[in-house]
């Protein structure tokens, strides 16, 4: 016969394992450590101003994503964290106020480089010299050697009192190679064909080199012009 079970004698059933748990030893610390996060992530998106950028660290200050992009930034933070003008600054201002330096100077020079001298038209026969780059710009006023009151239109607004870009038609049955009042035709002008430059103050510029003068004389602003655009270029592009 099968003995009967007491009430003392009743065995209690074993608890039930979760599977995953037995698999997964770590997820319960997983979890724990992911809610730590979390709450990490919340205290810094409700955290005041103070806290976000009057702690006086630079990594408060610029972590901008963990708060959501609503708060307000402290620019007076921002530069007491990271230095207003240390030596890092210094060193990057100077460094930058060389190419500008250098862009001042490239612009003054314009004003000797580019610069018009006084001129006047070639007189052959008048100018001793053949091409106007060896003839003398002074030789035409001379005293009364000189041949500018008969050969050149006069012209207030000229530094020497003459026109600088007409000259006085020579007549037609004038010898060539002569210089007299008689030669040339006061009531007629025309264009100079060369251009003899003043050299006592500029040697040499563009003007004098390339002829830019009288009806080529607005070549000059044209070049500056073109000079300012290839920086702004050079600086913005």
């Amino acid at each position: 016969m099968a003995a009967q079970e007491g009430p003392g004698d009743r065995v209690s059933p074993a608890p039930e394992e979760n599977p995953a748990a037995q698999d997964e030893p770590g997820a319960e610390e997983d979890l724990d450590g992911e809610s730590s996060s979390v709450d990490l992530e919340r205290r810094r998106g409700q955290g005041s101003e103070e806290e976000v950028l009057g702690g006086g660290t630079v990594g408060a200050a610029v972590d901008l994503r963990a708060m959501g992009g609503n708060a307000k930034i402290d620019a007076d933070a921002v530069l007491d964290a990271v230095d207003p003008f240390g030596a890092f600054q210094k060193t990057w201002y100077l460094l930058l106020c060389l190419p500008a330096g250098m862009t001042a100077c490239l612009t003054m020079s314009f004003a000797f480089t580019a610069a018009v001298p006084a001129h006047r038209c070639l007189v052959p026969g008048c100018d001793a010299a053949a091409s106007a780059a060896d003839a003398d710009y002074a030789a035409a006023f001379n005293g009364t050697s000189g041949f500018a009151p008969f050969a050149l239109p006069a012209d207030g607004d000229s530094p020497s009192g003459y026109s600088e870009c007409l000259e006085f038609r020579r007549n037609p049955g004038a010898p060539r190679g002569e210089c007299a009042a008689a030669d040339f035709d006061n009531s007629s002008r025309a264009n100079c064909s060369s251009l003899v430059f003043d050299r006592s103050v500029y040697r040499s510029t563009i003007a004098t080199d390339f002829g830019l003068a009288c009806a080529e004389e607005w070549k000059v602003p044209l070049l500056e012009s073109a000079f300012f655009f290839s920086i702004l270029v050079i600086i913005y592009c």
